[in-house]
């Protein structure tokens, strides 16, 4: 599983943090967007902007994350891009289908 830094959506708070990768074990690309509690918050943890391919086989292209980036203002630079690439055939998809990946696939269809 990768995980890297990428740009947050244009005129972002200053706490936000935006973050794409490969998801080996659940054969997806994913992008993830939270902002940390403000100083002085009762918020103890980082509160979700959005989230996208945390289900299994959910972005299995590089070209479907840069389109559903895009509904969120996020462009990826290439070379970012090129590492996402690289991962997917590095570490492959390997364990689609697998028995692990179908039960989560199943707890997440019946709402678990």
């Amino acid at each position: 599983m990768s995980r890297y830094p990428a740009p947050n959506p244009p005129a972002s708070p200053p706490h936000r943090w935006t973050a794409v990768g490969w998801d080996a074990p659940l054969a997806t690309y994913f992008a993830m967007c939270f902002d940390e509690p403000n100083t002085g918050s009762d918020e103890e943890y980082d509160v979700e902007v959005f989230w996208i391919g945390a289900d299994p086989q959910e972005i299995t292209t590089v070209d479907d994350l840069v389109t559903a980036l895009r509904e969120h203002q996020v462009e990826l630079p290439a070379d970012l891009i090129e590492k996402l690439l690289a991962d997917k055939d590095l570490e492959g998809d390997r364990r689609a289908g697998r028995p692990g990946t179908r039960i989560i696939a199943a707890s997440v269809e019946a709402g678990a």
